[in-house]
């Protein structure tokens, strides 16, 4: 207890006797890892961490795990051609089931990181594993639909199967750039494919898009983003539940639940007006999107360097 009380007087008199200086800018130290340090390639596609600290890391060769000091390449998960990792591949791990799951649009594939253990999806595999949980919706003209966590199928009534859209790695509710998203308030589902934006109502079990829009919701509108060049890419929510979506355009929009209305956002116009150099004349485009955990909205560019939102002003 003595001890105790004169640990509490010291710090308590450190803190008296000490100047309190004006706060002083941030230092920010970066370390480059390339090649010759042992990454696979200088072109990292994709990046995230498991529950055991790891940073996993997807780049043209490969897959691997970085521990801060050393790299483990994975060889095996390249074993198919269809396999190899391109860019808009994306890898994400599943802490609770200790899983990390990759994608390149043309595969799903899981890993088990306690076995080390790869498994790769397609359509049929998909459809037919237990483990993926699907919920059947209808669209315009009843043509039916399948959505689950890690994919969403149309129905092709001329060859009589079901064909895939779109593979996600993604939990649905992360606050980042996918394929699909889904509103934490509502539970709906938002998906970007090719030219459209789909939403896939819970309570109805109806998908809604372009072609079908009763209640004509902004986002939904086809003229939007049907100029050439401005087809969808990705769709997140944050926090605040309003819908964000990205093309292969200059544009970004963002949906406010609240006031129903859609903001669009010209990346070439904040260029000029932040005054940033386009030495390269390159028209910029979003690469991905995050909300942290502050709420604050982080935007990753080609063309116009990193972008933070201000939801203030």
């Amino acid at each position: 207890m003595c001890n105790n009380r004169l640990v509490i007087l010291f710090v308590f008199a450190f803190f008296v006797a000490t100047p309190i200086k004006a706060q002083q800018p941030f230092s920010y130290s970066f370390q480059h890892i390339s090649q010759p340090n042992g990454l696979l390639h200088n072109e990292v596609l994709s990046i995230t961490q498991d529950g055991k600290g790891f940073i996993w890391i997807a780049s043209r060769n490969g897959l691997q795990r970085y521990d801060g000091s050393r790299f483990i390449y994975y060889p095996e998960m390249l074993s198919n051609p269809a396999e190899g990792l391109t860019p808009g591949a994306e890898i994400c791990t599943d802490k609770k089931e200790n899983l990390l799951w990759i994608t390149n649009d043309i595969l799903l594939e899981k890993m088990e990181l306690g076995k080390n253990l790869f498994t790769v999806y397609d359509n049929e595999k998909i459809l037919n594993d237990p483990s993926f949980i699907f919920t059947a919706y209808r669209g315009v003209n009843n043509e039916k639909w399948l959505l689950s966590q890690h994919a969403f199928y149309h129905y092709d009534s001329i060859n009589k199967k079901y064909i895939t859209q779109r593979y996600n790695t993604l939990s649905v509710n992360i606050h980042k750039n996918s394929f699909i998203t889904t509103d934490s308030t509502t539970n709906n589902t938002w998906i970007a494919s090719g030219k459209k934006i789909f939403l896939f109502d819970k309570k109805s079990k109806k998908v809604f898009s372009e072609n079908f829009n009763p209640f004509n919701h902004p986002l939904l509108q086809k003229s939007l983003y049907g100029d050439k060049g401005k087809n969808v890419r990705f769709v997140m929510t944050d926090s605040r539940q309003n819908i964000w979506v990205t093309t292969w355009a200059d544009m970004l929009y963002k949906y406010d639940e609240t006031t129903k209305r859609v903001s669009s956002y010209s990346l070439s116009a904040i260029k000029i007006k932040e005054q940033v150099n386009n030495s390269s004349g390159t028209s910029p485009l979003i690469n991905c999107l995050l909300e942290d955990d502050n709420g604050t909205i982080w935007a990753g560019t080609e063309h116009a360097g990193l972008l933070r939102y201000n939801p203030a002003k």
